[in-house]
């Protein structure tokens, strides 16, 4: 693709999870047991199968882990993370520490993968 736009930017979440369970295990700790609350609403499209208002809300820890203690899902969406406290405020202040920490290496070149869309 040779005009603007085109770019896309993919990070490999499970690795980046594997990376803090290894050098940062107390943010590994709290990403894996700190439930996060997510919500969403608002109104759906008219041409979809399905129209209306809707209200979602959601809580869960960042990393998901099977009964094995492997990483099985990460959820992280800053667009539709609440304002809702997850625990009282040192609790909120150490998971907003990790989430950045996730979020930094997300978008390091360690992890992220840049690819630019071709006609």
């Amino acid at each position: 693709y040779h005009g603007a736009g085109g770019d896309n930017e993919f990070a490999d979440a499970f690795a980046v999870a594997e990376k803090i369970r290894e050098e940062f295990p107390a943010e590994f700790e709290l990403l894996s047991k700190t439930e996060v609350h997510f919500w969403d609403a608002g109104v759906l499209d008219d041409d979809a199968d399905f129209s209306g208002k809707f209200h979602k809300r959601n809580s869960f820890p960042t990393f998901q882990l099977d009964k094995l203690g492997r990483v099985k899902q990460v959820a992280f969406n800053n667009q539709v993370r609440s304002s809702q406290l997850s625990g009282d405020a040192e609790l909120t202040k150490d998971l907003y520490r990790a989430l950045k920490l996730f979020n930094t290496l997300c978008y390091s070149e360690e992890f992220m993968v840049k690819y630019k869309l071709k006609e």
